[in-house]
């Protein structure tokens, strides 16, 4: 997930690509993550996303992108969630 964390990755992809049901790859990943793909996923995204507002220069959307959201409010909207502040706001701090 840390190599792909950008591309669309679904539960159903992965579990797909490893062979493995739907089911049974969700609880062996909540098993091993105390935590739910889609979470975890989010986690990583917003963490690449909250290095990339601290050191570059490219603006919400291109981050939004690089970190694998197509949607740059819903981006924005995630982010908030996770540090309590706009990616705006964060970087002007």
């Amino acid at each position: 997930m840390e190599q792909h964390y950008m591309e669309n990755l679904t539960l159903a992809m992965v579990s797909n690509h490893f062979s493995v049901s739907y089911n049974y790859f969700s609880k062996l990943f909540h098993d091993m993550f105390s935590t739910g793909f889609s979470e975890y996923l989010s986690h990583i995204r917003m963490e690449h996303a909250r290095d990339l507002l601290l050191h570059s220069n490219l603006n919400i959307s291109e981050i939004s992108k690089k970190v694998g959201y197509s949607n740059p409010k819903h981006f924005s909207r995630m982010f908030k969630s996770a540090f309590g502040q706009s990616p705006a706001d964060f970087r002007k701090v």
